[in-house]
């Protein structure tokens, strides 16, 4: 490795095991061909590197903006890592191509000893760099396990009672609105509630856009056309009130044109006119599912004192409720 790298093997030392006195380009070259020439650091000598007693949660802003929910995650995460000893860092970068570099560097520098990745994409050049570098790595929102790989993924039960509570009610033709479908969660919603809505004969709409320009002129094109849909389910709060807006703005009456239910609870979803039905956010249960899938990866147990009780498991959390209010009905009697 030494002499393809071009360097002594003092050097290959110092960057694979990320010590300094080796420059940022050095390190970066040697790493680079220690991968293409298909190295893997000694298991034995892995175990005794020191541990930072710190996990990083890699945010960023681009493409996409960050999840809603994502303080949620965080407070819950954060609670099951403290009570193990573990500290939680947020670091937000702007693209994830700098966030992988990023992430690449700290595990070199042995700053943090594990990552968490929320909202994944397909090609998530932070998820990529980190497996290159075989760095412990929770995914929020769905990928491929693997040893040092745990995915959290909080399902989609929640929703399809919403759907399906909409088919009770007489709809037939009904809208999802989420983010962007290179989000690896919202692909796989998409998915989900596509065969359940066409399993029951009806027909699914989908509209997706980032932020709330974005998700506004989907949602408009959407109730605009000839064939809308007289039901949306939308991922968040902040899309019900956006669809609520726009409705609106077309003239439409909500729930008697138009029902609409809320991904997610919020005291927004509760004092708006009128006020929305919505599904609650299982944001505590999912935030100490990634904590548990990081102590996991760490080898380390969640403590549990008697009065904390038990580190609930939030690969597969209990379906929520839809909370009824003002914005479901059944369909117009012309549809």
């Amino acid at each position: 490795m030494a002499r393809v790298a071009g360097v002594s093997t003092a050097v290959v030392s110092y960057a694979v095991n990320g010590r300094p006195g080796v420059s940022g380009a050095t390190r970066d070259r040697v790493l680079r061909v220690a991968d293409q020439l298909g190295w893997r650091p000694h298991a034995a000598a892995q175990s005794l590197r020191a541990r930072s007693g710190v996990v990083a949660m890699l945010v960023t802003t681009r493409p996409h903006p960050p999840s809603s929910h994502l303080f949620e995650l965080v407070v819950g995460a954060q609670q099951v890592l403290n009570r193990a000893g573990v500290e939680l860092a947020l670091h937000l970068e702007a693209t994830h191509a700098e966030a992988g570099a990023a992430a690449t560097r700290w595990w070199a520098e042995r700053r943090f000893d594990a990552f968490v990745i929320p909202d994944v994409t397909d090609d998530d050049a932070r998820v990529s760099a980190l497996r290159r570098r075989h760095a412990p790595v929770v995914l929020v929102g769905g990928g491929k396990p693997s040893p040092s790989v745990a995915v959290v993924d909080g399902g989609n039960d929640g929703f399809v009672e919403a759907v399906e509570l909409l088919h009770a009610l007489g709809h037939r033709r009904i809208g999802y609105v989420g983010g962007s479908e290179a989000l690896r969660s919202t692909a796989r919603r998409i998915r989900v509630l596509r065969r359940v809505v066409e399993s029951a004969e009806g027909e699914f709409f989908v509209a997706t856009g980032d932020g709330d320009d974005g998700t506004a002129t989907v949602i408009h094109r959407m109730l605009s056309a000839d064939d809308a849909p007289t039901a949306l389910v939308t991922d968040d709060d902040h899309g019900a009130l956006i669809a609520l807006d726009t409705a609106r703005r077309l003239g439409l009456r909500v729930p008697w044109d138009l029902s609409v239910i809320a991904g997610s609870d919020s005291t927004m979803c509760q004092l708006a006119e009128p006020p929305i039905t919505a599904l609650p956010f299982p944001g505590a249960v999912l935030g100490a599912a990634i904590g548990a899938a990081t102590l996991g990866l760490l080898g380390a147990a969640p403590a549990t004192p008697d009065d904390a009780g038990p580190v609930l498991d939030a690969q597969a959390p209990a379906p929520p409720q839809v909370i009824l209010r003002a914005t479901t009905a059944p369909p117009p009697r012309s549809t």
